[in-house]
């Protein structure tokens, strides 16, 4: 297959944004993750992933914006957009939603002494569970005992603060293809549920 131009990956990355908001369990708010202060004062995440068939789809949605060498991967949208305007806010504002969509994925928790990213934890929980079986992502989950629940909440907690900075992406994206200017000010921030 020939290598896909840069206006050919946004428009695959604006569809497949689309795709995966209009996913059953996002668009009827089945997946979703809150956290909340207990009696104690201590935090308390709590996640809900959906049924199975809901999160293997927005996960089947989800993958290829974190997977290295897919047309939609984020880093790879950041600079074909970039590459597509001379402005300097625009470039600034691309600039900043790729450095929190890192931190997003970077977001980690130290389980039985080991540090598990929110990325691992999708990969753990997508290749060790509901696309593939992988025997060592199911010998690490099964170690993992009662802090198992963990690596959920980290895995959806990337899914649905991830969905509302690629609308962020996704709208800029949009922007820069007919030719506008985005400032920062400009846009509704990714913690904003869109």
């Amino acid at each position: 297959m020939a290598k896909r131009s840069d206006q050919e990956k946004l428009d695959l990355f604006i569809q497949a944004v689309n795709e995966l908001k209009d996913r059953r369990g996002l668009r009827d708010g089945t997946i979703l993750t809150t956290m909340t202060i207990g009696a104690a004062g201590h935090l308390a995440p709590q996640y809900d992933s959906g049924d199975v068939e809901d999160l293997r789809s927005v996960m089947l949605a989800f993958r290829g914006f974190v997977a290295q060498g897919e047309d939609t991967y984020v880093p790879t949208v950041c600079a074909a957009t970039t590459s597509l305007t001379a402005d300097a806010s625009t470039r600034q504002v691309i600039a900043r939603l790729q450095d929190e969509w890192a931190e997003l994925l970077a977001i980690s928790m130290l389980l039985n002494g080991a540090s598990v990213s929110a990325v691992e934890a999708f990969r753990l929980v997508a290749y060790g569970e509901v696309f593939h079986k992988d025997a060592s992502k199911i010998e690490t989950l099964t170690a993992l005992g009662e802090l198992r629940p963990v690596v959920d909440f980290l895995c959806t907690t990337a899914i649905v603060k991830g969905v509302r900075l690629l609308s962020v992406l996704r709208d800029v994206v949009i922007e820069v293809r007919a030719g506008r200017a985005v400032r920062g000010n400009d846009l509704t921030t990714a913690t904003t549920t869109r």
